[in-house]
């Protein structure tokens, strides 16, 4: 349960209400909205180096055709922008969502998801983050951060699984010194800066910044805040422990220039 709560609030922290199962019953953006919506915040989109294939076409069966899959690979993720068509997954625009992806030949590559609408998209961008491209996103939002910011103790870049796999990757693919990269854990860092694996975080995004420009605020004092469990057996004899937590949270940032976001 209290790794169920745990990821929870991890995903409340950064993507908000919509990006976490907790009810609340007032609106909640947080972090990444807040800090990519922020004027100040330096932010690079996917275009950097050759992370965008231009022109795809999205059939009902969820496969993607492009000029060329060779930057890809299978298990990679990749994220949807600009298709010009009403094509849709679970329900939603496909633009923005990211999927997992099976290639299939030089020229096209399949979704991990049933597409659906009543027309194929002729165009749109495919942005993918793999071991690839990933050394040359990360030097450059390196670069992008100012000096004071990536030479401070608590600077960090936060990293979703699939990039620190791709990091991963790259280094075995191209460990010397370093030792054999594909045996034993390895702690992440970027030229000696922390590389900190987010769970729950979007898809092919990067945020650099220091802990010290980011809040987190609860009343632990607070009468609204609560925690139940009930053993229903002796109730309704249902084998159950139902738990419940009430709390008030926010989140906030400080120094939005100090701060670079890499998304789609």
């Amino acid at each position: 349960m209290n790794a169920k709560i745990n990821a929870g609030i991890d995903k409340l922290i950064w993507q908000g209400k919509k990006g976490s199962e907790f009810n609340f019953s007032a609106g909640f953006d947080g972090l990444l909205k807040l800090i990519e919506s922020d004027i100040d915040t330096l932010k690079l989109n996917a275009s950097i180096g050759s992370l965008a294939i231009q022109g795809i076409s999205i059939a009902s069966n969820g496969v993607v055709t492009v000029a060329s899959t060779a930057t890809l690979k299978t298990g990679d993720y990749v994220t949807i922008t600009g298709a010009n068509a009403n094509t849709r997954v679970g329900g939603i625009g496909i633009n923005g969502q990211s999927f997992r992806i099976t290639v299939v030949n030089a020229s096209t590559f399949q979704l991990n998801a049933k597409t659906t609408g009543t027309a194929t998209a002729t165009a749109g961008t495919v942005h993918m983050l793999n071991a690839g491209n990933v050394i040359e996103v990360l030097t450059a939002i390196y670069n992008a951060c100012p000096d004071k910011v990536k030479h401070a103790d608590d600077f960090f870049l936060a990293i979703p699984m699939h990039i620190a796999d791709a990091y991963r990757l790259n280094l075995a693919a191209n460990s010397t010194g370093l030792g054999a990269y594909f045996t034993g854990e390895k702690p992440l860092n970027f030229l000696g800066k922390a590389l900190i694996e987010m769970p729950y975080f979007n898809h092919n995004t990067i945020v650099a910044v220091r802990k010290s420009n980011l809040f987190f605020g609860t009343d632990l004092l607070s009468d609204f805040n609560s925690v139940q469990v009930v053993d229903m057996r002796a109730s309704t004899a249902d084998q159950k422990v139902r738990y419940r937590s009430n709390f008030a949270v926010d989140v906030n940032f400080a120094f939005g220039g100090e701060i670079v976001v890499y998304r789609p």
